[in-house]
């Protein structure tokens, strides 16, 4: 009954968060996990580290897939690159059980974490209806053509994210 309610905040809390604060709870995770792994190493705790690596590797795996470069290409593009290189950190870091990996990880989520952590709350809404904005003075765009209705899923991509969120 208790951990009922919590979960239920929980999720209310995800599903009422701006992206920016979804965010850094993403990266935040990441590195609570790295911690964690890094403990387990240092103990000798193999089914630890195994455990905390997947998670950050799932949290890593969920940012990169929710990269959208109908935005900013070039930004999509780059992050895409740098969530793949630490995704393999995260694979050599289970295999060699070398700290350094996990080192090389927290030297580069440790800045995008700050700058996300700067970002103010409702930015991302703002620039949404700055864009529809825009789109509206420009008039309308061309019809494209239609395209098929993709196949229905048992969750959509949000709640997915929001899930994981949850269970970080």
């Amino acid at each position: 009954m208790y951990n009922d309610g919590i979960r239920k905040y929980q999720e209310t809390m995800v599903h009422t968060m701006g992206p920016e604060r979804m965010i850094v709870m993403l990266y935040e995770g990441v590195v609570r996990h790295l911690q964690g792994a890094r403990a387990d190493m240092a103990r000798g705790d193999i089914p630890g580290k195994a455990t905390h690596l997947k998670k950050a590797q799932n949290i890593v795996a969920e940012l990169r897939h929710s990269l959208d470069p109908r935005i900013d290409a070039d930004l999509a593009a780059n992050l895409s690159a740098l969530y793949s290189y630490i995704y393999n950190e995260l694979i050599e870091a289970q295999i060699s059980d070398d700290t350094c990996h996990i080192d090389d990880v927290l030297r580069v989520i440790a800045p995008l974490l700050v700058a996300w952590q700067q970002i103010p709350p409702g930015t991302a809404e703002s620039a949404g209806r700055a864009q529809d904005a825009a789109g509206v003075a420009n008039g309308p765009e061309p019809a494209s053509p239609p395209t098929p209705a993709p196949a229905p899923a048992a969750e959509s991509e949000q709640e997915t994210s929001r899930d994981l969120c949850v269970a970080v």
